[in-house]
């Protein structure tokens, strides 16, 4: 007897959503109890739901979410290889920069840039507006952005469309919100609850990012599945064989797309 587990791209978007708007609407719970009702702690609340934290419940959160995202990269990596396609690695390099982002939106790692800013600003002091780390850090997403250009253009038109709405929305929140509201913080005497606004709505926008990328790869994994609107089938054996000896229960087997995938190569190799 097999249990099936199957991902479907809109059932795991529609569920990502979920997680997403219950955590910003716990961040919102967050600024009324500690503005509203003057609780300066939220009553323990702030700690584990602060959206801009770190170590807490929306930090663990965004890394898991990225980690997935990089563990299907490296799922499409295998796929793109064994139907031979051109620059597959590219895949894997891109699942490695995921692996990355997880472990920054954990640990901040990005914020020790922030330690040569002060430098710059020495000699460009307008660039203050900016965060402390975006400046420095932009020569290596520069880096990243010319490495990744040339896999960018081998993308299909849609993955090029989806790709593209997904960094835009992912960058207006960790970019684009920050410079704004930095900017509008040196310009104005911004309340706290409104720096708090910010925040989250800086990192809502990341966190829909996220789930509009994943939902592109899991459309794009679809590509290879036998059945439809199905990315991954993830089978288990929940009734041991007796001839065997093993002493585990259950014996996990991913039911990929292989069959399709070897398909996909024949077609290829007709052509």
């Amino acid at each position: 007897m097999k249990t099936l587990i199957s991902l479907h791209p809109r059932v795991v978007t529609a569920t990502l959503l979920k997680i997403v708007g219950s955590l910003l609407l716990a961040a919102l719970i967050c600024l009324y109890l500690q503005f509203g009702l003057n609780l300066e702690n939220g009553l323990g609340f702030m700690p584990l739901f602060d959206i801009n934290g770190e170590y807490n419940i929306p930090a663990l959160y965004s890394a898991s979410a990225i980690w997935f995202s990089a563990a299907l990269l490296l799922f499409i990596h295998r796929l793109e290889k064994k139907v031979g396609t051109p620059k597959a690695y590219y895949w894997r390099h891109f699942a490695y920069l995921f692996i990355f982002l997880g472990v920054d939106e954990l640990a901040s790692i990005h914020e020790i840039f922030g330690r040569f800013a002060p430098m710059i600003w020495e000699r460009f002091p307008a660039l203050q507006i900016s965060r402390k780390w975006i400046i420095p850090f932009s020569p290596v997403i520069l880096a990243m952005a010319v490495y990744f250009f040339r896999f960018y253009i081998l993308l299909s038109k849609e993955n090029r469309m989806r790709f593209t709405i997904a960094g835009l929305v992912f960058l207006s929140g960790a970019v684009g919100i920050e410079i704004l509201g930095e900017w509008y913080a040196n310009q104005y005497d911004m309340p706290p609850v409104f720096r708090g606004y910010s925040a989250i709505v800086e990192e809502g926008c990341e966190m829909l990012g996220i789930v509009l990328f994943i939902r592109a790869l899991l459309l794009h994994i679809c590509q290879f599945s036998p059945a439809p609107n199905v990315a991954i089938d993830i089978s288990f054996d929940t009734i041991p064989d007796q001839r065997k000896k093993s002493n585990r229960q259950l014996q996990p087997g991913l039911k990929t797309v292989s069959a399709s995938s070897s398909a996909i190569a024949e077609e290829k190799g007709k052509e």
